[in-house]
């Protein structure tokens, strides 16, 4: 399910238990409900908030930093692409085939990480995936002619950078499969259960108090979507923009 969907059911379901127990304290006998039977629940769903306020804040967290390491990848790739054009650039005319290769593979890499933008970086032929234009590019540049020291340093500068574009590009594909564990989500929204249905148990039968824990239960849910939102952040509504890729390599385009 997505993440939208995920959390309205959360909410349905932590605000459901919210409104079953205020339902099930009408119906209990009174000295259900009495002092010693609340400061018992109290207590208990006490527990259970402390237990949740922690994971919660641990998983938001958790997703934040996914978050933040994919885009600081996708930077990452972005500035060593900038380095590697200049060295290409200044090494030479020879390498000028290794610089529209380089290109074509930052536009396939632009066109499967955001396959809805329209970028105008060239492309290669329909099929082949980034990675084989790097190992071809890099193939390019090992065959460069280094006919003095100038270009010998170049061509190290682009070897190095051309290596670095590859950990990085293969570190992005493993973490863009990295998804957040579904029990822990489980859990976390069985927790928010036994916390909403005991707060409906305490809660006085009036609008204000059914108000105040129906929107507490979309806060939670909306805890959930944001988590769940932050570990997809290629394809979610939150997703990284295509601008922080494609601006740094406006200047390799030209």
């Amino acid at each position: 399910m997505s993440p939208i969907v995920t959390s309205i059911v959360v909410f349905i379901l932590i605000g459901g238990a919210a409104l079953a127990g205020i339902a099930l304290r009408a119906a209990l006998p009174e000295h259900h409900v009495a002092d010693a039977s609340k400061d018992t629940v109290v207590r208990a769903a006490g527990l259970v908030v402390t237990l949740t306020a922690l994971v919660l804040g641990f998983m938001v967290g958790s997703a934040k930093s996914y978050y933040d390491e994919v885009q600081d990848k996708i930077k990452r790739i972005a500035a060593d692409a900038v380095v590697l054009d200049r060295s290409l650039a200044r090494f030479g005319p020879e390498a000028a085939e290794a610089r529209q290769l380089l290109r074509q593979t930052l536009g396939t890499a632009a066109r499967t990480l955001w396959p809805n933008h329209e970028t105008r970086l060239p492309a290669l032929e329909a099929g082949q995936p980034a990675i084989d234009g790097l190992e071809r590019m890099q193939d390019l540049i090992h065959a460069l002619p280094a006919g003095d020291d100038t270009q010998r340093s170049f061509k190290a500068r682009a070897v190095q950078s051309s290596l670095e574009i590859a950990r990085e590009g293969w570190l992005l594909v493993e973490l863009s499969q990295t998804r957040i564990q579904k029990p822990l989500v489980v859990i976390i929204v069985l927790w928010l259960v036994i916390i909403f249905l005991g707060f409906g148990l305490l809660a006085p039968p009036n609008r204000t108090a059914t108000a105040s824990l129906l929107l507490s239960a979309l806060a939670a849910a909306g805890a959930i979507f944001l988590i769940l939102e932050m570990y997809d952040p290629i394809g979610g509504l939150m997703r990284i923009p295509a601008s922080t890729f494609e601006i740094p390599l406006e200047r390799v385009a030209r």
